[in-house]
């Protein structure tokens, strides 16, 4: 309990810092490269609109959570709100790998060896996720697509059918106008 207490603290000092330096993290040198203004207008978007779930999801990720926690500070998310999502996204993970530490701690080199392929699969399983999303979205936009040319190309129930004129019959060539005779003069 002490350990999760101790994570969860940790990761709002990390929020509370993004807090704090809020301008200074997209004008310290180096982080201001990577933080473009058009991608800061995108990250604080994206943090209104999904900022839980980027929160839960970066929680369990190695390499992003500090720096994703840095940023929900400075992206004007609740501090309530990041603390729920990041507690209630600890509350297994926290105490789970405590206990593995302790019961692996004499067979540092086993656990290791565990962690490495559970990373695997986990980076397979998010690949395989990840692809089956993408696919999704890209049959759901060409069937909006489709949709959308037979729109044009139907006519909708209130329209009528347009139909191109048709053309109106020249009368007969009498036989006084057929060519080649002279008309007498009037």
């Amino acid at each position: 309990m002490v350990g999760y207490v101790g994570v969860v603290i940790g990761d709002l000092l990390i929020f509370r810092v993004g807090r704090r330096l809020k301008e200074g993290v997209y004008t310290h040198p180096r982080l201001g490269k990577l933080l473009t203004p058009k991608r800061r207008v995108w990250i604080e978007t994206h943090f209104r609109k999904r900022g839980t779930l980027t929160v839960v999801i970066a929680r369990h990720c190695a390499g992003l959570r500090a720096p994703t926690f840095l940023v929900a500070g400075t992206s004007d998310m609740p501090t309530w709100k990041f603390l729920l999502a990041d507690a209630f996204s600890s509350i297994l993970t926290v105490p789970a790998v405590t206990y593995l530490g302790y019961f692996f701690a004499d067979n540092l080199d086993q656990a290791r060896r565990h962690v490495h392929r559970i990373e695997l699969w986990a980076v397979g399983a998010f690949a395989v996720v990840g692809l089956a999303i993408y696919i999704y979205h890209r049959v759901q936009r060409r069937r909006s697509e489709c949709a959308a040319a037979s729109d044009k190309a139907a006519p909708t129930l209130g329209q009528s059918i347009r139909r191109p004129p048709t053309p109106t019959p020249k009368p007969a060539i009498s036989g006084s106008e057929l060519p080649g005779k002279i008309q007498p003069p009037s």
